[in-house]
C-alpha cells in the first residue's frame, strides 16, 4: 500500500499526526505501507499533508493516481484522506483506492472529538480491509482447484510457525518457532482452505511477546483461523490469517485488544 499524508482542516497538527500514525499502525499489521513522497518537491510530501493546512476536501483533487500509476513500482492500494471540522462534528475522510480492480472506495466518519476519532479509527480500517477480504475470498479467479490430497504434506508457515503438517481426515499439527506445537484442524469449502486452532491457548503461541503480555492474551484470545487458496503449481497457499492481538505500552500493561485481526499469510510446500 501507498499511502499519502493526510490534510488537515481546524484540527490541531499534533492531534491530527496522532490519527495518522495509529492509521498507519493499523494498515502496517495487515499491509506493507510506503508513504508517498514527490521526488521533485525534496521533504515535501506530495499532498501538502500535515505541512500544509486547508486545501481542497473533495478527495479526489488530491490523489495523484495517474502520477503514480505511471511510476515503475506499482502499489495495490493507495491511502489518501483528510480530518476537519464540519458543523461541530470532528470528520475523518479516507479514500481507498484499489488499482489492481480499478476501485475507489471513500470511508467518513463523524466523530465529537478527537480522542473518541483515535479511539475508533481502528474499525474504519477493519471494515475496508474485511469488506476487500470477502472480495478475495469470493472473486479469486486465479487459484487452483483445492482438494484434500493437493494438501496433505509438510508446509512452511508463517509469521512464528516453522512447520505445519497435514495429515488424512482433517487433522494438522502446527510447529512454532518458540518450541510449541498446535493442533489444528482443516477442511475445504467453495475453493477455500479453512484451519482452525484446536489446541487451548499457550502463552508461547505469541513469541515474541514479553512473557505477561503473552500469558494475559493466552487466556483472551479466540482460536485462530486460516482461509487459504492454492497457487504456484499446487506450491503455494495464500490468504488470511484471522487473530486476536494486542496493544501495550512502555510498563507492559495491554491497553487494548483486537480481536479478529486479519493478515495476509502465505505458506510453501515443503514434502508431499
Amino acid at each position: 500500500m501507498r499511502f499519502i499524508p493526510f490534510t488537515v482542516r481546524d484540527v490541531g497538527l499534533s492531534e491530527a499526526k496522532l490519527i495518522e500514525s495509529l492509521i498507519l499502525s493499523y494498515i502496517s499489521d495487515i499491509e506493507n505501507v510506503v508513504v508517498y513522497m514527490d521526488p521533485d518537491a525534496g521533504e515535501e510530501p506530495i499532498t501538502g499533508g500535515f505541512w500544509q493546512e486547508g486545501g481542497d476536501f473533495s478527495g479526489s483533487a488530491e490523489f495523484p493516481v495517474e502520477s503514480i500509476k505511471n511510476r515503475t513500482s506499482l502499489p495495490q492500494y493507495i491511502l489518501s484522506g483528510s480530518i476537519y471540522v464540519e458543523d461541530e462534528n470532528h470528520v475523518l475522510s479516507l479514500d481507498f483506492n484499489h488499482l489492481d480492480r480499478d476501485e475507489f472506495i471513500r470511508k467518513i466518519a463523524l466523530y465529537k472529538n478527537t480522542s473518541e476519532m483515535a479511539l475508533n479509527v481502528r474499525s474504519i480500517i477493519a471494515d475496508y480491509f474485511h469488506q476487500n477480504t470477502q472480495n478475495i475470498l469470493t472473486e479469486d479467479e486465479s487459484a487452483l482447484p483445492l482438494n484434500y490430497l493437493e494438501i496433505i504434506g509438510t508446509w512452511h508457515g508463517g509469521d512464528g510457525i516453522e512447520l505445519i503438517r497435514f495429515s488424512p481426515f482433517g487433522r494438522a499439527l502446527a510447529y512454532f518457532s518458540s518450541g510449541v506445537t498446535m493442533e489444528l484442524s482443516y477442511s475445504v469449502e467453495n475453493n477455500t482452505l479453512i484451519v482452525v486452532q484446536q489446541s487451548p491457548n499457550n502463552y508461547r503461541y505469541y513469541y515474541p511477546l514479553p512473557a505477561t503480555i503473552a500469558e494475559k492474551l493466552a487466556e483472551k484470545a479466540e482460536p485462530v483461523q486460516w482461509k487459504m487458496f492454492l497457487y504456484n503449481k499446487g506450491k503455494i497457499l495464500r490468504g488470511i490469517r484471522i487473530s486476536t492481538i494486542v496493544e501495550y505500552d512502555k510498563a507492559h500493561l495491554i491497553t487494548n485488544i483486537i480481536f479478529g485481526n486479519i493478515k495476509k499469510e502465505e505458506w510453501t510446500k515443503l514434502s508431499y
